[in-house]
């Protein structure tokens, strides 16, 4: 993912925000380690 500027996440479930089927961290915890790069 070299040169990308913006990265969209499109999920069902995001911790903190609405969480279901009790994988609410994922898309949380990827949209954190993208940040940090």
């Amino acid at each position: 993912m070299e040169n990308k500027k913006c990265v969209w996440i499109f999920s069902f479930e995001y911790a903190g925000v609405a969480k279901v089927g009790g994988l609410g961290e994922v898309p949380a915890n990827q949209a954190k380690y993208l940040s940090e790069q």
